[in-house]
């Protein structure tokens, strides 16, 4: 994730640090020459793992929402698909990072404009089902 795509996301996100969240860059090491990196917001009670990548066919924004006192979490397109919105959460290769990232929070703070204000809050929690997809 490039700098400029780390300072969107950040922007975009600025309402989890003004409810006390903290961030921070968090590096995984893949292999001798490729690392990930992503952004972990974390709260007393709640983290949030941010990343975005770039795939053969698509562009991603992922987000995973963990409790910190249970294991307990869920990714943002398993609580999409639970609540049957038909969103479209995936950008195209021809669409720029700066759009995409912006339509993908726009959905995203749609969703915290109603039900997952409380989860991030960390006043309830949702218990959104797994898609093991392929692996079931």
């Amino acid at each position: 994730m490039n700098l400029e795509n780390q300072t969107l996301i950040r922007n975009r996100l600025n309402l989890l640090e003004k409810m006390g969240f903290s961030c921070q860059v968090v590096t995984t090491k893949l292999t001798e020459e490729l690392s990930a990196e992503e952004l972990n917001f974390t709260s007393d009670k709640v983290t949030l793992e941010v990343s975005f990548e770039t795939f053969v066919n698509c562009k991603k924004v992922s987000i995973y929402i963990s409790r910190n006192d249970k294991n307990a979490s869920f990714s943002f397109v398993e609580y999409i698909s639970f609540k049957k919105d038909e969103a479209h959460l995936d950008g195209g290769l021809d669409e720029p990072d700066d759009i995409y990232i912006n339509r993908f929070f726009d959905i995203f703070q749609k969703s915290i404009n109603t039900e997952l204000l409380d989860v991030l809050k960390g006043d309830m929690w949702l218990d959104v089902p797994k898609d093991y997809g392929i692996y079931k």
